[in-house]
């Protein structure tokens, strides 16, 4: 009976490690397979949500932020011009309460669309950028020993990495949801501020028509029997009227010189706001295409595993050329990230041109540019 075991455990264990190598080479090749799936699967969806995240952003900061801003500073000068008519229409002995109030101006405070700092910034890579595995591990082919070695290596780093990325996606997610509420907030800004945009400059035309008022009957009856507040708030108005005569030949001596404009020294208005943003040709879609069909990834990133994403501004003209392409951010560690994005951007085809009042301008644009080991 013992001679028995003993040949049944000699017999088993010579089974078992004879086929050791090549067996387990298969188990960890189709382990291999499914980590990488289901990393393929996640990828998927934080692809798309990077892709709706950078979409929003994009247009927050190349189209919405640039109108609030100029639609503030806009409001802000008209109220500040209210508040010196407020203090003109007093001096001439006129109370303006009946129009405006310099306590009802302050009740129209400008909502602030700055603090949310985080929809300013670069994405941090290490929180929301998708990581892949990178590939060192790719097997031998010429020992099975050694490529079973690295098949569980790379099977390890898979399964360090996905939970992580499966966090990464959560948090971008997360960001998303934030930064759609963000966009939504942006949109009631912009309806606030056309609104208010509205009110003020109704307020400032009816304080304008009554100082015009004023200053028509200071100009009639004056300036004997007025204040002298009149003069104070209207310094120029006996002043003679500009004289406008056609300059007909022979008519004066001495004529204007006529000064020549070198045309090619008149830069054209590159515009930050436009009414149809400029586009590359096919839509993003084919933006990305075009990105990944003509990136040179640097060697220096694919051996070190880095990763990010390059920001570049550039300006699309009316004729759909690129120009006066910038690199405003870049790539910790990698300068030749950035060096590519710049060559991928001023190698691009015509773009479709922004459009104002129906007509193709000039207009800036910024791109992120995502740089991903494979």
């Amino acid at each position: 009976m013992k001679h028995l075991l003993l040949l049944f455990f000699i017999g088993f264990s010579y089974s078992v490690f004879a086929q050791t190598p090549k067996m387990k080479h298969k188990r960890l090749t189709a382990q291999l397979n499914l980590e990488e799936k289901r990393s393929d699967s996640l990828y998927e969806i934080h692809d798309q949500l990077m892709t709706e995240t950078s979409d929003i952003r994009s247009n927050m900061m190349n189209r919405t932020i640039v109108q609030l801003e100029k639609k503030e500073k806009e409001i802000n000068a008209k109220k500040l011009t209210i508040t010196q008519s407020i203090d003109h229409l007093k001096l001439l002995g006129y109370n303006p309460d009946s129009i405006i109030t310099k306590e009802q101006l302050s009740k129209f405070p400008l909502r602030s669309f700055r603090e949310a700092k985080e929809f300013y910034m670069p994405l941090d890579i290490e929180e929301y950028e998708f990581e892949n595995v990178s590939d060192r591990f790719f097997e031998t082919g010429r020992n099975t020993k050694e490529d079973n070695e690295l098949l569980t290596e790379r099977i390890a780093a898979y399964k360090v990495e996905y939970p992580l990325n499966i966090q990464r996606t959560k948090n971008l997610e997360d960001y998303l949801v934030k930064l759609k509420e963000y966009e939504k907030q942006l949109d009631t800004t912009k309806e606030e501020y056309e609104i208010m945009g509205q009110v003020v400059s109704h307020l400032y035309w009816q304080l304008q028509s009554k100082l015009d008022s004023l200053k028509n009957n200071y100009r009639k009856s004056g300036p004997k029997g007025f204040p002298a507040a009149y003069a104070k708030v209207f310094p120029h108005a006996f002043d003679p009227p500009e004289i406008v005569k056609t300059m007909d030949q022979g008519e004066f001596e001495d004529k204007p010189k006529q000064v020549e404009v070198d045309a090619q020294k008149v830069e054209p208005v590159v515009y930050q706001v436009v009414e149809e943003q400029a586009d590359f040709i096919g839509g993003m879609r084919a933006l990305k295409q075009y990105l990944a069909k003509n990136m040179r990834f640097p060697e220096i990133a694919q051996e070190l595993g880095i990763s990010g994403k390059a920001y570049v501004k550039f300006v699309v003209t009316s004729t759909g050329e690129i120009s006066k392409v910038q690199l405003i951010k870049g790539i910790a560690d990698c300068p030749e990230c950035g060096e590519e994005a710049v060559r991928l951007v001023k190698a691009m085809p015509l773009w479709k041109p922004a459009m104002n009042k129906g007509k193709a301008v000039d207009s800036w644009f910024t791109l992120p540019i995502n740089f991903v080991v494979q």
